[in-house]
């Protein structure tokens, strides 16, 4: 496991076991080697991107709603650059989890509401 911080425009990463193992890399480095399209959620975007944008689940109403849809298309620049994802077989355990993710967030925003 490690702890991370960043100073600057550099990224500096210790082992928390190790605390002599540290190491800094320049921002740049991470932003061109690690940024990939499933790495960023629609809203965390937050502009157009002239890469690849690849949307998953797509299909199912309750996780895109036609809006959200819309705003994770809109984000690239060239419509032959955005992917779409579907899965036809999705393990039980990830759908119970994004079911019960889903009526526990209507839950916990009807408390807020009230």
């Amino acid at each position: 496991m490690v702890h991370y911080k960043v100073e600057g425009n550099m990224l500096k990463i210790q082992d928390i076991k190790e605390k002599d193992n540290v190491r800094t890399i320049r921002e740049i480095f991470i932003d061109e080697h690690f940024s990939y399209a499933y790495c960023s959620t629609c809203h965390s975007l937050q502009r157009t991107s002239s890469g690849n944008i690849t949307i998953h689940e797509w299909h199912i109403s309750y996780l895109a709603s036609r809006g959200w849809l819309w705003c994770a298309i809109t984000r690239g620049r060239d419509f032959s650059n955005v992917n779409f994802c579907k899965n036809d077989k999705p393990d039980e355990e990830t759908q119970t989890n994004l079911v019960l993710g889903y009526f526990n967030n209507k839950v916990e925003g009807w408390k807020i509401q009230e």
